[in-house]
């Protein structure tokens, strides 16, 4: 059965704002971070490892080499052939992480090979299968002939007693890295609010509703009052005003209040002290659009009028695409994960495919991926063979904060095709990651990948 879930974490569009700048009194959370000091085998610098495990020192692909750094004496070189997996280095951070804050990473880099940092959120200062209970992925760091540096911020998904810092080189070839910088540059949100859904489909009826829930770190404030607005740009449309009892206050809205289709509407939560101090304001943007009509009221693909039931192929693009296709179709799959040019190929098989519409890990409505989505929608919104539009793929694991942009991804879309539905895969094995991606597509899917990360019940 096709799964239909339109869970709800809403998030503002982002705005310009100033560069962040470490709180006072933290320092960077990075030792040795430019790799000044050495081991006594002379190669390998102190507080870095050689990855997340012994399978990955088989090859010595990292070394601290005085190959022109970026300062001092020392730099990092990294290097992967093409028999390599995956070369890591990693740092563990034996700081303690609460959910919600904001972190700045700064990395000087250069190099023909595109690296990307990870943080592998533990329960505690031991790093293991078992001790990871979350991920982060930076974006990818831009390749450069010349030293570059390379920032960007992210929020803690959740509270951690340590992270292992790791620096991935995913592509063949080599890149240096110099001057590692981990700041803490905002404290966490005293409250979060969140929406039952981001994109109301126009047949619903009834109320949307609006939760502001208390951050358990911040107990003193649990007495506090939520005044709730749902506006029309500057015009409200309704209010109300609760009180947090047992950490939570909700507000609902008409559904019917949300008159004009393909157009955002704000809930915003004032949140003030038990004094009437305003503490904290948040804002949510909502819509109203038609469902797809390859969907049903059930969440089934509806296919020339009757049920389809997707058996999909993962990432099936080869050089003899036509003929491995023809093989797993004998094998029953009727459905291809693919590039729209290989619709053509899909449609004389009598394939469907869902058509990837992101482009080097950036979701479909990115500012770097925009107009290149727009030309696929363009092209290819009424190609037969087009069964659903993936906007991304695990985009908590593969952006730091990409949740802006997939709300302007399934906004993208719905201006072309309202048709096909928005299609997004998330990784689990962390349920956080699934109640927070799932609200910006019509059709989701895990990638749980058993037993890579601890316990697998989990």
């Amino acid at each position: 059965m096709a799964l239909l879930l339109m869970l709800s974490l809403g998030t503002a569009m982002p705005a310009l704002a100033e560069e962040p700048k470490p709180l006072p009194g933290t320092g960077n959370l990075i030792t040795n971070p430019g790799f000044e000091d050495i081991n006594a085998d002379g190669i390998t610098p102190t507080a870095w490892d050689l990855g997340a495990g012994e399978r990955w020192k088989e090859k010595r692909t990292i070394e601290a080499v005085q190959e022109a750094p970026a300062n001092g004496k020392n730099c990092v070189r990294l290097t992967k052939s093409p028999e390599d997996n995956i070369a890591f280095y990693t740092q563990m951070m034996e700081h303690r992480f609460v959910k919600g804050e904001q972190y700045e990473v700064r990395a000087k880099t250069k190099g023909a090979a595109s690296l990307q940092f990870k943080f592998e959120f533990l329960s505690e200062p031991s790093y293991s299968g078992k001790t990871i209970i979350g991920s982060q992925y930076t974006e990818k760091v831009p390749t450069s002939t010349g030293w570059e540096q390379f920032s960007t911020t992210f929020t803690a998904p959740q509270d951690a007693a340590a992270a292992a810092f790791v620096v991935c080189l995913y592509q063949t070839g080599t890149a240096f890295i110099d001057d590692v910088e981990v700041f803490l540059v905002g404290e966490a949100d005293k409250v979060k609010l969140v929406t039952d859904n981001t994109f109301y489909y126009t047949e619903w009826t009834g109320d949307g509703v609006a939760t502001v829930t208390l951050n358990e770190n911040y107990p003193a404030y649990g007495t506090g009052k939520v005044q709730f607005f749902l506006k029309d740009g500057e015009t409200v449309l309704k209010e109300g005003a609760a009180a947090l009892q047992n950490g939570t206050a909700s507000f609902a809205y008409p559904l019917s209040l949300l008159a004009e289709k393909a157009h955002e509407y704000t809930v915003e939560a004032v949140f003030c002290d038990a004094t009437g101090k305003e503490v904290e304001r948040h804002t949510d943007p909502v819509y109203k659009y038609d469902r797809p009509s390859m969907l049903n009221e059930t969440g089934d693909f509806v296919v020339d009028g009757e049920l389809f039931v997707p058996i999909a192929m993962h990432q099936m693009e080869a050089r003899e695409f036509e003929t491995y296709l023809s093989y797993f179709k004998e094998a029953g799959i009727n459905t291809v994960y693919c590039g729209a040019e290989y619709l053509d190929i899909c449609e004389k098989l009598g394939l469907k495919a869902i058509v990837y519409l992101f482009n080097n890990m950036a979701p479909a409505g990115h500012p770097d991926n925009i107009e290149w989505s727009r030309e696929r929608l363009e092209k290819y919104s009424n190609h037969p063979a087009l069964l659903a539009w993936k906007i991304m793929d695990e985009p908590r694991l593969n952006w730091p904060e990409p949740y802006d942009w997939l709300i302007r991804s399934y906004t993208l879309i719905k201006e072309y095709d309202n048709t096909h539905p928005v299609f997004l895969l998330e990784a689990s094995p962390f349920k956080d990651y699934i109640t927070e991606s799932a609200r910006y597509c019509d059709v989701y899917a895990t990638d749980p990948y058993p037993g890579s990360s601890g316990d697998p019940l989990n």
